[in-house]
C-alpha cells in the first residue's frame, strides 16, 4: 500500500497507526559502513571513513554508521597506554567532524577512544562519537567491557555508569557500543553481566 499519494486510504487499524507514525516522524536514512580499519593507522582509517561517508552521501543517507573503534582500529591493546595514541585519535575525530560541516554530508557515528573524564580509574574510554554539522554532537561511552576469549577491555577502558539518548534531525537516537547491545536477559539463559544498558 502506498501512502505517498492523496488517494491512498489506510484499510486496517495497523495501516492507520503506521500512517500516523509516518506523518509524525521525519525518517532518517542510515548507511551502515563496513570497513577494515588497521590498528594505529589513523590517516588510513580516517580516509576509509570519509570515503564511505561520501558514498553514503551519494545515496542520500542522513547518517553513516561505522564500527566500534573504527578510528584507531581494534584491538588497540597496549597502544592505549600511550598519550600520543589517544591524542592522534582525537585529531582524527576532529578531522572527521570537520568533514560533516558541508551541506549535503551525512552525520557520522563511529567508534574511537577518548581520555577518561575521571581523575581515578582507567585513563581511556571506548566511545561512539556522533559528528554532525562540523562538530562532535554526542559521545556515548561503552558500559559493558568484555574480558573473555580474545577480549581484555576491562584492562584498558573506563566503563560508563549510564546510557543517554541524543537526537539527529529532530529524531531520538539511542547509541550502544557493541557488547552493550548484547546482554538481553530475554535471550541469554545466563547473561554475563548483571545490567542491561538497553
Amino acid at each position: 500500500m502506498s501512502y505517498g499519494t492523496a488517494d491512498a486510504v489506510p484499510s486496517t487499524k495497523a495501516d492507520v497507526i503506521t500512517q500516523s507514525l509516518r506523518d509524525k516522524l521525519n525518517p532518517v536514512k542510515i548507511a551502515l559502513a563496513q570497513i577494515n580499519p588497521t590498528v594505529g593507522d589513523f590517516a588510513g582509517n580516517t580516509k576509509k571513513i570519509l570515503e564511505f561517508a561520501e558514498r553514503a552521501a551519494a545515496e542520500g543517507a542522513d547518517l553513516a554508521i561505522f564500527s566500534e573503534l573504527a578510528v584507531c582500529g581494534y584491538p588497540p591493546a597496549d597502544l592505549l597506554e600511550k598519550p600520543s595514541f589517544i591524542a592522534r585519535a582525537g585529531q582524527a575525530v576532529a578531522e572527521i567532524a570537520a568533514w560533516t560541516a558541508a551541506d549535503g554530508r551525512p552525520a557520522i557515528l563511529c567508534g574511537s577512544v577518548m581520555p577518561a573524564s575521571s581523575a581515578v580509574g582507567k585513563q581511556v574510554r571506548n566511545v561512539a562519537v556522533l559528528m554532525h554539522a562540523g562538530e562532535v554532537s554526542f559521545v556515548q561511552q561503552k558500559m559493558l567491557l568484555p574480558y573473555y576469549d580474545v577480549f581484555d577491555e576491562q584492562r584498558y577502558f573506563e566503563p560508563t555508569a549510564e546510557q543517554s539518548l541524543t537526537g539527529l534531525d529532530g529524531q531520538p537516537l539511542g547509541v550502544t557500543v557493541c557488547e552493550d547491545a548484547w546482554n538481553d536477559k530475554g535471550f541469554w539463559p545466563r547473561p554475563i553481566y548483571q545490567i542491561d544498558p538497553v
